[in-house]
């Protein structure tokens, strides 16, 4: 059964902070006597941005002197909690004491009204907090352990917010492998490092690479510049261990690892991933804490209910995502936050004595498994003596390509995690000339391509087709081996058609990649799974239940375990 996450409650003060108080020792018994404070909705609307409900705990010692009956009061705040309510805040409880001066223990400052609502709702005290404007109110709040104890004067509530501290937002990254060079963990540890540290108390979960049970191919591992990168960050960086990924478990568990007793889900509010879409191991286990998924590959869907939000990097994946089973009402669309130093890069030109040519080129991870041929046999038919072809990365494939091909004015650059030098070769290019086997559901390099002007010219995949809405009018994606080279021809011989895929390619950058805009809406996405961690909770569990996912999901692991043992792979 999924364990409850506790709430994080202001309890609130009634007369003085939400109403106006009554007359010195009259009472408010009436509902025209009860005057709303203007300024608390405001206070209140700021504080529910913040994860907070809200508890009302007020003395009313008016019903033991007779001066007001429980039904009146229940009428008074029926009225209070509509008016709030129509201002867009809804209150979890009213808790009052009736009684005279000294005669329980629930009359404020003695604790009894927020012992009962520890006991009635699950509350995390140590994030909660009170607002009052009574001195002994706040010494209650401060002695029962509460975050923050705001004293207000008299019907000025606006003044808790110069006073209030705000909690910041406790993320968990965690990536297999995630202090690599890859697109998926660059785009994870650009996001951890450049959230407000003001806000957001990020800590950052990578292991190194490992062997996987049931196949040859192996992730890529820790990158020194990476490290390097995310040790200036201000993130804190935990590292794990792991003995070996076994793919042939429908969830692709971890072996030997120590992972749990590295990491506690109680000690955050929201837990970031990146995978491709299917339920994988840790986050099966993880079941309370929110969980936002970001999806970077086409493999299935996983609607477990603390999956709060699925950020897609484009519209296609969205797509793709929720006609595999995903729940659509989940879905975020977003782009990749892209982080570029705005200053002067040196290109390669000189060192490669290359300043008279047209350059094509692209990088990759040196990853066989994503070759494609199509690039290199393209450049093959418009090679001349004033064009280049530079590859940084990419697999073996491509070499042995080009001696097969006879190439003559191609280079190949070894692989980096190093921005700079990414960047110097990008400067170094006219176009950027993308090829990959399973396609791009987006490109962390074509987006990097398009912050330095260069037009992009792609082909389409089997897999994936995300990168045809990334590219849009900033380049061309075609098919056959022959329009690719059209392409690259065009962008070398008509200057003006070239010209305006560069000042487009930038445009393009600006809109859907400059760091600062997506940060912001990335921010945002995480403030709403505070406000509201888990909406529409009986479409979840409706999802959660799907039974085509249950089923593929041990299909999946019938299939796997059946190839890994009939082949031998003990």
């Amino acid at each position: 059964m999924k364990k409850k996450i506790a709430k994080k409650i202001a309890f609130l003060d009634r007369d003085g902070v939400i109403n106006k108080c009554a007359p010195e020792h009259e009472y408010i018994t009436s509902i025209s006597d009860f005057v709303f404070n203007e300024s608390v909705f405001s206070v209140l609307q700021r504080l529910k941005e913040d994860g907070y409900e809200f508890i009302v705990v007020t003395n009313q010692r008016g019903i033991s002197r007779k001066k007001l009956t429980v039904e009146t009061l229940s009428k008074i705040h029926s009225h209070m909690t509509k008016v709030l309510k129509s201002h867009g805040i809804n209150l979890l409880g009213i808790l009052y004491c009736p009684h005279a001066v000294n005669s329980c223990d629930c009359r404020k400052p003695k604790d009894g009204l927020l012992r009962q609502a520890v006991t009635k709702y699950d509350i995390n005290i140590e994030h909660s907090i009170i607002i009052s404007d009574s001195t002994h109110d706040v010494s209650m709040g401060e002695a029962f352990g509460l975050k923050q104890s705001i004293l207000v004067n008299k019907n000025k509530p606006k003044e808790a917010l110069t006073k209030y501290q705000q909690d910041k937002i406790r993320i968990a990254f965690i990536k297999y492998g995630g202090m690599s060079n890859g697109g998926t963990e660059k785009m994870l540890q650009i996001i951890a490092a450049n959230l407000d540290k003001n806000k957001f108390k990020v800590d950052y979960y990578y292991c190194d690479s490992s062997t996987y049970k049931g196949s040859n191919s192996i992730h890529l591992n820790t990158d020194s510049h990476r490290l390097h990168y995310m040790e200036k960050s201000g993130v804190n960086l935990i590292k794990f261990s792991v003995e070996a990924k076994d793919l042939t478990s429908p969830f692709h568990n971890w072996i030997d690892t120590n992972f749990w007793e590295v990491f506690n889900e109680e000690n955050y509010d929201i837990v970031q991933t990146g995978r491709s879409g299917h339920k994988e191991f840790p986050f099966n286990k993880i079941r309370n804490v929110p969980i936002v998924d970001i999806i970077a590959l086409s493999a299935g869907s996983d609607n477990q209910y603390n999956i709060s939000k699925v950020m897609h990097i484009c519209k296609w994946s969205a797509d793709i995502w929720t006609k595999s089973g995903g729940d659509k009402s989940r879905v975020s669309i977003i782009s990749l936050p892209i982080e570029v130093e705005n200053k002067p890069y040196n290109d390669l030109r000189i060192t490669f004595a290359l300043e008279d040519k047209f350059i094509y080129g692209m990088h990759q991870r040196p990853s066989n498994d994503i070759f494609s041929e199509i690039p290199l046999l393209a450049y093959k038919s418009i090679e001349s003596k004033d064009t280049a072809f530079v590859i940084l990365g990419g697999g073996a494939k491509y070499k042995e390509q080009a001696k097969s091909l006879g190439l003559k004015n191609i280079y190949f650059l070894p692989a980096t995690g190093d921005s700079s030098v990414i960047f110097e070769f990008l400067s170094t290019l006219n176009v950027y000339s993308h090829g990959r086997k399973d396609g791009e559901v987006n490109s962390q390099a074509m987006a990097e391509a398009m912050y330095f002007g260069l037009p992009i010219v792609s082909h389409t995949s089997k897999v994936n087709n995300g990168h045809i809405e990334c590219i849009g009018d900033a380049g061309k994606v075609v098919i056959t081996v022959e329009e690719y080279a059209n392409e690259l021809k065009r962008l070398q011989l008509d200057k003006q058609y070239l010209a305006t895929k560069q000042e487009v390619a930038k445009k393009r950058f600006q809109e859907n990649y400059e760091l600062s805009g997506q940060m912001k809406i990335i921010e945002n996405i995480y403030k709403s799974v505070i406000k509201d961690p888990f909406p529409f909770p009986w479409r979840r569990r409706l999802y959660a239940l799907h039974w085509t996912q249950n089923i593929r999901i041990w299909m999946k692991w019938v299939y796997l375990k059946s190839k890994y043992y009939l082949l031998g792979r003990v």
